[in-house]
């Protein structure tokens, strides 16, 4: 989900992706990386990402397989969305246990506030948008088990726009505490070039301080990330993209991979 957390060790995932859009926003963040950018799907359209992502260590997994996002676009500046998955929650060692149920959903708005667009080429130079979020399980016995997360409420400042040949995104958001889970901040940038409409590539750097609950330590969290995206297919309103995406962290030696292909 959004907000996963990292463990030592090595995190790895496998995904699949199909869009469905006519949006002109020039957007590079979402998938493959963390942080998202203004971008929309387009008036009457959908955006649909599907998804395997594992993060482990030698002592313990969690899993969302699968890991389903759904996006629409409500008007040419609205985004509503609503992600869900299956989660497991594996436990290694003398005593192995393996546990699964219904996980996280996250539920959304995106309002792209405001929006600059080239006089000659139509294209969006600089954009705005706000994109309020609601991390829940719909069953409480998920949140018992360790199969998904506390409900928390998350609220993102996100800008993306064009520097000569260059896009940018960026995110600024905190996570609010709610009772034992701490609050955090978020700070996310994403820097790439498009060789074409069709294709580009991106790094990340995507940093996170959780603020402990009853304390005044913050506990700073690192990735850095690189990814790409290749449009393989284009009809009408329908587009199929593939991507890939890498991460790391620099706390403790890990990684995760994203790979996405057309259903």
């Amino acid at each position: 989900m959004v907000r996963p957390a990292f463990f030592n060790g090595i995190v790895t995932g496998i995904a699949c992706a199909l869009f469905l859009w006519t949006s002109n926003a020039n957007g590079q963040a979402g998938p493959p990386f963390r942080s998202d950018e203004p971008g929309t799907p387009g008036s009457g359209h959908w955006e649909i990402n599907i998804a395997g992502i594992g993060e482990r260590n030698p002592v313990e997994g969690r899993y969302a397989l699968p890991n389903l996002d759904f996006n629409y676009g409500l008007g040419d500046r609205i985004q509503l969305k609503y992600e869900m998955a299956y989660g497991i929650y594996q436990v290694r060692g003398s005593t192995p246990s393996l546990a699964g149920g219904v996980g996280n959903s996250l539920a959304g708005v995106k309002y792209r506030f405001f929006e600059k667009r080239a006089s000659q080429t139509g294209d969006t130079n600089f954009a705005l948008s706000v994109y309020p979020q609601l991390l829940f399980s719909a069953v409480n016995s998920s949140v018992r088990r360790d199969i998904a997360d506390p409900g928390q409420f998350y609220l993102p400042l996100e800008c993306s726009g064009r520097l000569g040949p260059l896009t940018f995104s960026g995110e600024l958001g905190h996570w609010f505490a709610r009772h034992q889970v701490p609050g955090a901040w978020v700070e996310a940038a994403v820097l790439g070039h498009e060789f074409s409409k069709e294709s580009g590539l991106f790094a990340e750097i995507y940093h996170t301080t959780d603020i402990q609950y009853g304390d005044s330590r913050r506990v700073p969290d690192l990735t850095l990330g690189v990814g790409g995206r290749k449009s393989i297919k284009e009809d009408g309103p329908y587009s199929c993209l593939r991507w890939l995406g890498t991460l790391s962290c620099r706390q403790s030696p890990q990684g995760l991979v994203r790979n996405g292909s057309p259903i």
